[in-house]
């Protein structure tokens, strides 16, 4: 049996996100040079501020799945 990738769009109803935490706060500029590569990598990078004192940002996998990525 193949295993293929799933699609958000293939499950309605449900909205799927990985979350990926960076457990240093000390080291400064570190979530902004990830967002750097990762738009250099051609995907996009959406800063998200709803959450005070909690630095993050979304970007989407190449299935277009949420992926969000954020400072501990």
């Amino acid at each position: 049996m193949e295993a293929k990738p799933w699609h958000a769009a293939e499950r309605p109803g449900r909205e799927l996100r990985a979350t990926l935490t960076l457990a240093d706060r000390g080291a400064a500029g570190r979530l902004e040079a990830i967002a750097a590569a990762v738009e250099a990598g051609g995907a996009p990078v959406r800063w998200n501020e709803e959450m005070a004192g909690v630095r993050r940002f979304h970007t989407d996998d190449p299935v277009g799945n949420r992926v969000e990525i954020q400072q501990a």
